[in-house]
């Protein structure tokens, strides 16, 4: 990991010909510049200063962009929030900031907060000869959740090294110039949606803004301003495939990540035309580390591929010991894009990184070829979608409904999601449990895409003489019953 003294003289700026496409409007530097600005003094009229968190509610539209670089510029940190979480979420998520920036749109439906809010107003006004300061790599640039091995998501802070050292290290495939147009396809308060908008902001492309992020205006906006580069999850990629949309001809490169893909879901997209990049990484490596190109992809479709110079993966053993090739083990990451630290749980942190080396909890192998193939993203964690599932919030949330005595929440694999919640309950005795009750009561402690899209009900679950529920058997179990 870098120190602070190693760092304190670099500095990079944001680069002139970053632009923005949102709709029929369209945004220089200038006009961009302008407005950072101009929402900069409204900030300073809300009392924010050098080092406060703000937490950031916004859809990817100009106001979120507006707002992060508006932050930085007085070197407050920017705290990305998940516009789909419940109220309560949200809630506790910004529990730590000094105030919260809301979009006009969010603010219809998350207002009264606790804490100060501020909505995002954009001037219209242009303001002569405006430059925006260069960003001193050393210091703290963003805060993003992420889930942790229990309930309670994990904070964790890049600086702004770590977002340009992943800029480079992808560069070196994307290969981006001012020519380029990148789609923001995927959400902002997600490192995948973030990377985006970070890669055309210091290599200079237009950043193109779909009305939203459903499929039919991502297919409009792809139709229309013909993106250069795209960055997808299993979900959107499903949809191409199950439509046979074609891509456009100026369409570069597609990035696919966010967890399990089904090879087959690529292999079609790769037969319609699609130039796929199947990459590996996670919200602590600032975005993808490994990828596999098509070319390599028709020799090893299970693989994650290689890492990218210059980071470096091993597999471990329990004891930290790096394995040859072909041994499962624990996948570790040693990269100049690693996340700072786990915000108040410098404890997690020392677990997580040893060394300038990242934990990873993945388990996986290389083969003699050094490709990555990854065999299950971190212990429980389910990622659906590209979107994180902690399995022990949901069954928290589950064992509060009246009638269930004990319930499993596990991933099973899926073609259109990558991977999917299944809930297994066991009632209380002479008790029925109505799963459409059930999902109605869910909705108000659970974000939508954290609800399980199947529930079953059992007598008993497995477990071990000590009483352990065995996770893996009801995996199997559930697995043969589909087989059937």
């Amino acid at each position: 990991m870098k120190t602070e003294s190693n760092l304190t003289a670099k500095k990079v700026l944001i680069h002139p010909s970053f632009r923005i496409k949102s709709g029929e409007n369209s945004f220089d530097f200038s006009a961009i510049s302008s407005r950072v600005l101009q929402f900069q003094k409204i900030l300073f009229e809300g009392k924010i200063s050098k080092g406060d968190y703000a937490a950031v509610l916004a859809e990817n539209n100009l106001e979120f962009i507006i707002s992060i670089l508006a932050l930085w510029q007085i070197e407050a940190i920017p705290v990305l929030i998940n516009t789909r979480l419940t109220k309560v979420e949200i809630e506790n998520q910004i529990a730590f900031c000094k105030i919260v920036l809301v979009s006009p749109s969010q603010k219809k439906i998350f207002s009264e907060f606790s804490i100060q809010t501020i909505e995002i107003e954009l001037s219209s006004k242009l303001l002569p000869e405006t430059n925006l300061a260069p960003i001193e790599l050393y210091k703290p640039a963003v805060i993003i959740f992420t889930s942790g091995s229990n309930s309670k998501p994990k904070i964790v802070e890049h600086s702004f090294s770590n977002l340009y050292e992943s800029f480079l290290s992808g560069n070196q495939i994307l290969r981006q110039s001012e020519d380029d147009r990148w789609l923001s396809s995927l959400p902002f308060y997600h490192i995948g949606g973030f990377s985006i908008f970070v890669r055309a902001l210091f290599a200079g492309c237009t950043l193109i803004l779909p009305q939203d992020l459903s499929m039919e205006s991502i297919r409009n906006t792809i139709r229309k301003e013909k993106p250069t580069l795209l960055s997808l999850v299993s979900p959107q990629l499903k949809e191409i495939v199950d439509k046979n949309i074609s891509p456009n001809p100026e369409l570069r490169i597609v990035l696919v990540g966010g967890g399990r893909i089904d090879s087959y879901l690529i292999a079609s997209a790769i037969n319609i035309g699609w130039n796929i990049y199947k990459v590996y990484g996670s919200t602590e490596t600032a975005s993808f580390i490994s990828i596999l190109s098509p070319a390599e992809f028709k020799l090893r479709n299970e693989s994650s591929g290689k890492p990218i110079p210059p980071n470096i993966i091993n597999i471990c053993d329990i004891m930290g010991n790096k394995l040859p090739p072909n041994r499962t083990g624990e996948i570790t990451i040693k990269t100049n894009s690693l996340f700072s630290k786990y915000l108040f749980d410098d404890e997690f942190t020392l677990q997580k990184l040893s060394n300038g080396v990242f934990n990873s909890g993945d388990v996986g192998y290389l083969d003699e070829d050094g490709y990555l193939f990854v065999e299950a993203r971190r212990t429980d964690l389910i990622v659906s979608g590209g979107e994180n599932i902690n399995p022990v919030e949901v069954e928290f949330a589950i064992n509060n409904f009246p009638g269930v005595k004990e319930v499993c929440v596990f991933p099973i694999g899926d073609i259109k999601w990558g991977q999917k919640a299944i809930a297994v309950i066991v009632p209380c005795e002479n008790f029925r449990i109505d799963i459409q009750s059930l999902k109605l009561n869910l909705k108000k402690y659970l974000a939508d895409y954290k609800i399980p899209k199947e529930f079953c009900i059992l007598d008993s679950l497995p477990k071990s003489s000590l009483g352990k529920v065995l996770r893996g058997e009801i995996i199997k179990m559930f697995d043969s019953k589909k087989e059937e």
